[in-house]
């Protein structure tokens, strides 16, 4: 399943995630603009988006062929102006009546929005998630919570795999293979803070040699992820858990994730 995480002024416009298989797909748009333009498709699974501040899902088009699609557009200006569910959403909240005709399913009940419920805008949450456990052989490491806020309390910890770009430019047109091949390791973290610090031509592959564990890319501060950037994940014997968290002014415009 692949949880996205986009708070900040155009943090994610004009990305594009697409979910292969019968997995889901979470989406959280927090911020004006958000995720303006962008593009979410779970063709054989379902999604559930958010989307809150002004214009945060405009003109954005979500998919969910096959498997059920939620929506929730909150009161804010043009939330879910000219916003486009496919083939319909069970929709709810004031924003979602600015959707594109026929796009709600006006006789289905109302649903709440999806959970967990999104983090604060920039800046960083004032909640903070609970220190992480270390992990065990049995208990895979939990990377659903890692933020811009405290990836800081992940990277130090026995199990992860973390690879870091930190400074502007730091990974910039890089190419990331996340393929993790030692049995005592279980969670790959990416972290990208700074300015344009992933930006570029960049890709962030797992091939079918990898382990199945969970990953996680942060991308932190203006223009952090912003380009041709891509996320491809091998159809693995067992599925895995992507997150990815998008924070600062245009962190993930422009952005391709398979």
């Amino acid at each position: 399943d692949v949880n996205v995480h986009c708070s900040g002024e155009s943090s994610c416009e004009d990305a594009v995630w697409t979910v292969a298989g019968d997995h889901k797909l979470d989406g959280y748009c927090v911020g004006e603009t958000a995720c303006k333009a962008s593009r979410w498709s779970a063709p054989q699974g379902e999604a559930n988006g958010y989307c809150s501040g002004e214009s945060a899902c405009e003109d954005s088009r979500w998919t969910a062929t096959e498997g059920q699609l939620t929506m929730f557009c909150d009161s804010t200006e043009d939330t879910c102006d000219d916003a486009v569910f496919d083939p319909y959403a069970l929709c709810s909240g004031g924003g979602a009546s600015n959707a594109r005709p026929g796009s709600c399913d006006a006789g289905a009940p109302t649903p709440s929005p999806p959970t967990p419920q999104p983090p604060t805008p920039v800046p960083a949450p004032t909640l903070q998630p609970p220190t992480p456990s270390p992990p065990t052989p049995n208990n895979p490491v939990d990377l659903s919570s890692v933020t811009c806020a405290n990836y800081g309390q992940y990277v130090n910890q026995a199990g992860i795999q973390v690879t870091t770009r930190i400074g502007k430019d730091a990974g910039k047109d890089e190419t990331f293979l996340l393929d993790v091949l030692d049995d005592n390791t279980l969670g790959a973290l990416v972290v990208c803070d700074g300015e344009a610090s992933c930006s570029g031509n960049v890709d962030f592959t797992m091939t079918a040699a990898s382990k199945a564990v969970p990953v996680a890319i942060v991308c932190c501060k203006k223009d952090a992820c912003k380009g041709n950037v891509g996320l491809t994940v091998a159809d693995l014997a067992t599925p895995i858990d992507v997150n990815v968290h998008c924070s600062g002014e245009s962190s993930c415009e422009d952005a391709v994730w398979t």
